[in-house]
């Protein structure tokens, strides 16, 4: 909308044809016509001076004037009583710092440099909480202004008509946590009584958590929860009723189902999460490899697998799930079904699927994988990736050999999706978990402890050691969660440890 100075002098309607727009910040229709500078009460900019004692860069934040007071409306209608409503008062506006000062800063002592027209005069008004007024700073005599003592702070501009005014509300926003760090708790812990328990994993279907449990009589069960609500809010068991009980390790969302590679090799499906039935008895199945997604070489995505065909673990795909075929890839310059003897086939991390990048010069989606245990019971640290062409494995030197390990594709900026990758790592050959985190850059190629390169992203503490979770990240807040797992005994949890970088918990205004 367009809001006019409430007061046009007589003498200044000769002016019309050389009227001013200034507007808001936030809408280009959101303005403030300005007649002549006669009656102009409006601030065009703010500046803070260099003060290391407050902050580092002080001077090189930069300040927002609303003209209209819509960014905090909330703030406009509390402050109501604090200026006066006549015909020659505007509507008041609000100034403040979109990127907040450091955690810790004392917000006093600041110098501050306005630009206006040439009013006749600028003054401070600062109040207490109960807004009582406190203190009243005449901009002609001091710039220096004290801001953490007081709740509201007012600056009122009369214009050079001595009638004409504006007020402003000036906010010095300042961080109340520490940005670059991801501070790791616990959400939850001994949801559930696992004492019975001897194996888990969760999935999802959609947005729905599915927590699913195997005790030792081979009954399975499942829980669920809500993945962007809240994540300590899971219904009451049932039972699963499948075929065959179900490998929990193989569990894989795609399509909308659920899928699992049963005990007796057959694969399963489930599209409610409770009841499977037999999706596939093509091949005699060992594990699901991920979806190859999409991409200009293929019309369609489809799902891959290891199935065993004539004693040999062999590479199969199918486009809907329920007819498979063998999948020739090109493995150490060799195109074979064959799976090479290093390649894990149970307990590696759930598979990854990225899309083509042609941007960065890849035309083929990939999926990648890492981790797990080989057909010799040994375990790899190794991450396989595929192109739908051709099988490639990447040895590792500082993660581990483990099964189980969790992998969340992780950012550390709104604007590169994706692209921090961290592990949880599972079971290491010794039975052993460690509350050590690693990460990727690079899509899982090469990985590296956190703690040692982002100390502030990968410290712990408090959690305990632990692994063979679940993990997954709300994509509305961009919360990880590690999701039940086993500790140091070999005895599983039904704890929920959660991290979030601070960067990305807090508004992005920029």
């Amino acid at each position: 909308m367009n809001l006019s100075i409430n007061r046009i002098s007589k003498t200044a309607l000769c002016a019309l044809a050389s009227a001013v727009m200034l507007s808001g910040c936030f809408d280009d229709n959101d303005s403030e016509t300005i007649v002549n500078d006669y009656d102009n009460a409006l601030i065009t900019s703010v500046s803070l001076s260099t003060n290391t004692k407050v902050c580092s860069n002080l001077s090189s934040y930069t300040f927002t004037i609303d003209h209209l007071g819509t960014s905090d409306e909330d703030l406009i209608e509390r402050c109501a009583s604090l200026w006066q409503v006549d015909e020659y008062s505007q509507q008041p506006g609000i100034i403040f710092n979109a990127d907040s000062l450091p955690v810790g800063s004392v917000a006093d002592s600041i110098k501050v440099t306005l630009s206006y027209s040439s009013p006749y005069k600028v003054r401070f008004f600062q109040y207490d909480s109960t807004l009582t007024l406190q203190n009243v700073t005449n901009y002609a005599d001091t710039q220096i202004i004290w801001f953490d003592d007081y709740a509201v702070t007012r600056i009122e501009v009369v214009a050079e008509d001595q009638l004409t005014n504006k007020s402003y509300f000036m906010k010095m926003n300042v961080h109340t946590q520490t940005s670059d760090t991801i501070m790791w708790k616990y959400a939850a812990t001994d949801l559930f009584d696992m004492s019975d328990v001897i194996d888990q994993r969760v999935d999802t279907l959609g947005t729905t958590l599915c927590w699913y449990t195997m005790s030792a009589d081979s009954s399975q069960q499942v829980r669920t929860a809500d993945l962007t609500g809240d994540i300590t809010a899971w219904s009451d068991a049932q039972a699963v009723t499948a075929p065959s009980a179900i490998n929990l390790g193989t569990l894989l969302n795609w399509g909308g189902k659920i899928y699992g590679v049963g005990y007796d090799k057959q694969l399963l499906a489930t599209t409610d999460g409770i009841a499977w039935s037999v999706a596939s008895a093509d091949y005699s199945f060992v594990n699901l490899l991920g979806v190859q997604l999409a991409d200009r070489n293929r019309v369609a995505e489809h799902l891959c697998a290891i199935a065993m065909v004539d004693d040999t673990c062999r590479f199969v795909r199918s486009a809907d799930g329920a007819s498979w075929q063998l999948d020739s890839l090109t493995i150490g310059g060799t195109t074979t079904s064959a799976l090479p003897a290093r390649f894990p086939l149970w307990d590696y991390t759930r598979p990854i699927s990225v899309e083509a990048d042609l941007e960065g010069g890849s035309t083929r989606s990939r999926i990648y994988i890492s981790g797990g245990m080989l057909a010799d019971s040994t375990l790899t640290s190794s991450t396989w990736a595929t192109d739908g062409l051709q099988w490639v494995e990447f040895t590792q030197h500082i993660v581990p050999a483990a099964r189980r390990s969790s992998v969340v594709r992780y950012q550390l900026d709104v604007d590169d999706p994706d692209s921090f990758w961290i592990m949880q790592l599972g079971e290491r050959a010794d039975g052993s978990v460690t509350d050590t985190l690693y990460f990727s850059q690079n899509s899982g190629v090469t990985w590296k402890m956190l703690q040692r390169e982002f100390y502030k992203y990968g410290d712990t503490y408090p959690i305990a050691q632990f692994g063979c979770s679940s993990a997954f990240v709300n994509p509305k807040n961009y919360r990880i969660y590690f999701i039940g797992g086993k500790n140091n005994d070999g005895e599983q949890e039904s704890n929920i440890v959660t991290g979030q970088l601070a960067n990305l918990a807090m508004d992005q205004l920029r």
